[in-house]
C-alpha cells in the first residue's frame, strides 16, 4: 500500500497495481482494456491484464501470438489509417 500526500497534507492510501481498479464497481463486474499494437510492450501488457483477470481486447494490423498460448478478443485495425482505428474502438465497445 503506498501512501500520498495531498495539497493539503493530509495521508491518503493508495492501492497500486493492475487489480486495484474496483472503486465504484461491483466486484462481480468484469474489466475490460483496449490494448493497442502487438509488439514486445503490447504482448507483455496483454499477458500482465490477463493475468490480473482483465478481459483483453487486442487492437493490431496482426493478431499477436502470446507465450502463454491464451486467447483474446483481437479487432484488426490500422491505426494509421483515419475512418478504421474509429471504427475498431467502437467495435471494441
Amino acid at each position: 500500500m503506498e501512501k500520498k500526500r495531498t495539497n493539503k497534507g493530509s495521508e491518503v492510501s493508495a492501492e497500486i497495481g493492475l487489480g486495484s481498479a474496483k472503486r465504484g464497481r461491483r466486484h462481480s463486474e468484469r474489466r475490460k482494456v483496449l490494448v493497442t499494437g502487438a509488439g514486445l510492450l503490447g504482448v507483455a501488457a496483454i499477458e500482465k491484464f490477463l493475468s490480473a483477470g482483465w478481459d483483453v481486447v487486442g487492437v493490431s494490423l496482426r493478431k499477436p501470438k502470446l507465450p502463454s498460448g491464451r486467447e483474446i478478443e483481437f479487432l484488426s485495425v490500422d491505426l494509421r489509417d483515419d475512418q478504421s482505428g474509429p471504427r475498431g474502438v467502437r467495435a471494441a465497445d
